[in-house]
């Protein structure tokens, strides 16, 4: 669009210079990018997640020894009574 514009004159002469100049600096931009991607320190090379210390036993775990606890003893509850 632009391109047709300038080859018709429709454009200003300073939007014909800002349009010049920003697409001298898009080209000098990617020229830098494309340099510092090349560099091999810039390398994008696969990396391993760190990993977390190993954790033994359940996340539950706790609840459910309570749970375990309430049921013996309600089961030592009722057989008391069912016994008198």
């Amino acid at each position: 669009m632009k391109e047709e514009q300038l080859k018709e004159g429709s454009l200003s002469y300073n939007a014909v210079d800002r349009y010049t100049e920003i697409e001298r600096s898009n080209r000098i931009l990617l020229e830098r990018v494309t340099h510092i991607m090349a560099q091999p320190q810039f390398q994008l090379q696969p990396q391993k997640a760190p990993s977390l210390p190993a954790r033994k036993g359940s996340l539950n775990g706790g609840y459910r020894r309570r749970m375990l606890r309430k049921i013996a003893h309600e089961n030592r509850v009722s057989d008391s009574a069912g016994s008198s």
